[in-house]
């Protein structure tokens, strides 16, 4: 982040307005400005702002004058940390009136990462700011894969005449309109324990690349479909985990990979046993069923976003 001063920054003189937002928003990044909630990033150079550059050169080391001058030291380390500053999370605020810009009003509230983009501040005549997160905000999945499903759902009629006469043809949870049904029940049944699963890896790595898998069966399922009801889920994390402090702070894709083996779906053993394929006693993996066919795999594909921060300690 390049700060250039227009004119020596003091109390008590005609500093430049662009000067002093140039200042708060260096030092509100870095977590020693915080402006007031009904003005935010302003020019008006208010006494906090002196008081939190002063703060500022004391922690790094600078003569504590809450001062600075175009181009001394106290300019360049301020810039330099700032511009530095991408680990970490805060909360982008605004004043909250009508003059907020609609995509920043949108982001009131929203937790971001500092190395997202844009920054509050950033645009011209922009006065939202950052209050950085002190405590950890746990984590959360969105789902970013687009969803496309057919509009007419399989029934148990339509997976039992593909087992019958669709010669094992690969179908797909789109294809079969079931997979918006598949993430919300993934969403309701499982989302959270790959959060905690993550939370606990995260702990072990505390920094840096993150990949974890894992591969279940999911009998809830039957609640989509019971048909579908053997399915398995396999998932793949990856991201980076960053720490600062006592929280880290992770940035994720979650693929989300589904599969199931269709049998016969009116058969008796299907019911009782949830498969219908069985293995003749003389022809090793020589499947059969009563009434004939091949057996099938149903396949389904999505992806979340994981982002978020956990203590360091187990809560």
């Amino acid at each position: 982040m390049k700060i250039k001063l227009n004119k020596p920054f003091t109390a008590n003189s005609a500093v430049d307005e662009f000067d002093v937002r140039q200042v708060k928003k260096a030092l509100n990044r870095l977590g020693y400005y915080m402006p007031y909630e009904k003005t935010g990033i302003t020019g008006i150079p208010d006494r906090e702002v002196f008081a939190a550059l002063k703060k500022f050169q004391g922690d790094h080391g600078l003569p504590a004058t809450g001062t600075a001058k175009p181009g001394d030291a106290t300019v360049q380390k301020l810039g330099s940390e700032a511009g530095q500053k991408n680990d970490g999370q805060y909360i982008w605020r605004t004043v909250g009136d009508n003059k907020v810009r609609k995509s920043h009003a949108e982001l009131e509230g929203e937790v971001r990462d500092f190395a997202d983009k844009p920054d509050p501040g950033e645009e011209p005549g922009c006065r939202c700011w950052a209050e950085p997160v002190t405590q950890a905000q746990g984590l959360k999945q969105v789902v970013t894969s687009e969803i496309n499903d057919a509009e007419d759902k399989w029934t148990a009629f339509h997976f039992g005449w593909h087992f019958r006469f669709g010669h094992g043809k690969p179908v797909t949870l789109p294809e079969i309109g079931y997979l918006r049904d598949v993430v919300n029940k993934a969403r309701e049944i499982m989302f959270h324990k790959i959060e905690t699963q993550v939370a606990d890896e995260m702990r072990k790595i505390q920094s840096g690349q993150l990949v974890y898998t894992t591969s279940n069966s999911y009998p809830r399922l039957s609640e989509v479909h019971w048909v579908l009801g053997k399915g398995t889920i396999e998932t793949k994390t990856e991201g980076q985990v960053k720490k600062d402090g006592d929280i880290l702070y992770i940035k994720a894709t979650v693929q989300y990979s589904y599969f199931d083996e269709i049998t016969d779906p009116i058969d008796i053993r299907q019911h009782k046993l949830g498969t219908s394929s069985t293995f003749h006693p003389e022809f090793e993996n020589y499947r059969w069923t009563e009434f004939g066919g091949t057996p099938y795999p149903v396949t389904g594909k999505w992806e979340t976003e994981l982002t978020g921060s956990i203590s360091l300690s187990q809560e």
